[in-house]
């Protein structure tokens, strides 16, 4: 599964696909996005993935 660190993004227009219509995105700090991953709120698998492949590339610190 490709990963990618987008950093410097600013938010525009969404132009979601049906199948994305409850797709929800917002910005989180570091410390925020751990505390997801501690209480259950973040548990979806590639995310994990992606989110533990950035910390050991030394990309991510939580």
């Amino acid at each position: 599964m490709p990963s990618f660190l987008a950093k410097g993004l600013t938010q525009g227009e969404k132009a979601l696909e049906a199948e994305e219509a409850d797709l929800v995105s917002r910005p989180v700090s570091p410390a925020e996005l751990a505390a997801m991953i501690c209480d259950g709120r973040v548990r979806d698998s590639c995310t994990l993935a992606a989110i533990a492949l950035l910390r050991v590339k030394g990309l991510l610190m939580l």
